[in-house]
């Protein structure tokens, strides 16, 4: 009877044991991004190798579960870089991640605000502003020719004279310039801007982009973002240009005596 007591006994010690092996080691800790230390909700913490993970709550924290002190945990979220971090001894893991430029992606101006431009669905065409400040056209839009897939651009060759812009052809009777944006702000055109003040151009050309803007965007809208001052070095550029322009056979005509002789 002695022996079934002691062999029951050794059991339950070594089934406890398997269960405390089981639990593991407690990890917890707290994610947040490094620019701002604003807390990241929703990320994902992974035991590397496996598919075992817990997401954070609203205040970025978290609690998990690692089998023993080798075990690493993978941090991560979408639009930053992930982390990797090795648990060994410690009980509190805390993460900052940085945003991942390449996987943001490009973002445009559209009316409502900003998107990524790998979730438009509408048709907007983005010109940088470095291919418009290197051409020597005293109007940024004379500088989209040929760039843009459906824009019409005319210049009447008078001096100072406005040119004439199409999107997608004539829409209306009624008129047939676009409506233009200049960092949120409606304008009849951009002539005033200087091009080298343009950090990029966005032409949108469909009716799902052009909603927003209601009758005034029936012939397309022409988006605009301007250069902002930026922390760090400071930068100085300096661009110039010279033209020269000079009548070809130009036609003689006649001073006062020789008009009062014929």
């Amino acid at each position: 009877m002695k022996t079934i007591v002691r062999l029951l006994y050794i059991l339950i010690l070594l089934s406890g044991g398997f269960v405390s092996y089981g639990q593991g080691i407690s990890v917890s800790g707290k994610v947040t991004a490094a620019s701002d230390g604003s807390p990241l909700p929703g990320a994902s913490v992974l035991i590397k190798g496996t598919t075992t993970g817990v997401p954070t709550d609203t205040e970025g924290n978290y609690s998990i579960n690692v089998p023993d002190q080798n075990a690493v945990l993978v941090i991560s979220m979408i639009g930053m870089t992930p982390q990797e971090v090795p648990v060994g001894t410690k009980s509190t893991i805390d993460a900052a991640l940085q945003e991942d430029a390449k996987a943001l992606g490009e973002v445009v101006v559209i009316g409502y605000g900003t998107a990524s431009k790998r979730d438009l669905t509408g048709s907007i065409v983005t010109i940088k502003g470095a291919e418009i400040a290197d051409k020597p056209a005293a109007n940024p839009i004379n500088s989209l020719q040929g760039k843009v897939a459906g824009l019409s651009v005319v210049n009447s060759g008078r001096a100072g004279e406005e040119p004439d812009v199409r999107i997608r052809g004539t829409n209306s009777i009624n008129g047939v310039k676009p409506v233009y944006i200049v960092d949120g702000i409606l304008n009849d055109n951009i002539n005033f801007l200087n091009p080298a003040d343009i950090e990029s151009i966005e032409v949108l050309k469909d009716p799902s982009s052009l909603a927003i803007f209601g009758v005034r965007g029936a012939n397309g809208a022409i988006a605009v973002t301007t250069k902002k001052a930026k922390a760090g070095t400071l930068n100085v550029n300096f661009n110039t240009s010279v033209g020269l322009k000079q009548v070809a056979d130009r036609i003689k005509l006649t001073n006062a005596a020789q008009f009062k002789e014929l």
